[in-house]
């Protein structure tokens, strides 16, 4: 880290910006290193992202740390290609929550990290990505807090709701993660195609087979 030679474990309390003195990937990549296990919300997962921690994940595949993901298909942001990359650690579960299961976009990005008696929690703008991580102006909030804190406990409280409602693949009767992708995939396809085109019939219908039909034709319909 530039500069500085910050002992994680140490700093009850932080913002981090992105600024010269201090990236939030530095302190991903040493909190991925030096946890026990971590949970991760994540609006948006890009591959540019991943590639910048993939030597830490790594490192936890080979100690046999465990992790888990979510992410959602909100406006199909997450790229495919970077949850068949996460999908191949042994030592990392990952979830796509179905936004259309409660009202609203997934939007979260956080990021919580089991240490000895400690949790480290990072709450805030960071995306998962080459930019969110290290590039543009980001405010995280960064907490060290006891394990069985309130903020702890609400953590893994919401944490596990949102991990009730990844159900794509159950609920389409989906049998592996490699069939998941591929629903994820054509759904995101058709999402692209009817982004730029808002007005075609044909990418409508694709819409409402693939269950989107409340929300998107109830804003085309007002057009």
């Amino acid at each position: 880290m530039k500069g500085q030679n910050y002992n994680f474990q140490k700093v009850d309390k932080r913002l981090i910006t992105n600024s010269n003195d201090l990236k939030f990937l530095e302190c991903l990549k040493e909190e991925i290193r030096t946890c026990k296990s971590f949970k991760f919300v994540i609006a948006f997962i890009k591959y540019s992202g991943l590639q910048l921690i993939i030597e830490a994940l790594n490192q936890c595949n080979e100690k046999g740390i465990k992790g888990e993901i979510i992410t959602s298909n909100y406006l199909y942001s997450t790229q495919p290609y970077a949850i068949k990359q996460l999908m191949e650690f042994k030592n990392i579960d990952v979830k796509i929550v179905d936004v259309n299961e409660f009202s609203g976009g997934l939007h979260a990005k956080s990021y919580y990290f089991e240490h000895e008696n400690n949790v480290s929690i990072y709450v805030g703008s960071n995306n998962l990505s080459k930019a969110g991580l290290k590039e543009n102006t980001e405010w995280i909030l960064h907490n060290f807090v006891d394990m069985n804190s309130e903020i702890s406990k609400r953590f893994i409280y919401e944490f596990e709701q949102l991990r009730d409602l990844s159900q794509i693949m159950e609920e389409d009767e989906i049998e592996n993660e490699d069939e998941a992708i591929e629903v994820y995939e054509e759904e995101r396809e058709n999402w692209l195609d009817y982004s730029a085109n808002p007005f075609s019939k044909e990418y409508e219908d694709k819409i409402k087979y693939h269950h989107y039909s409340n929300r998107y034709s109830s804003f085309t319909d007002t057009l």
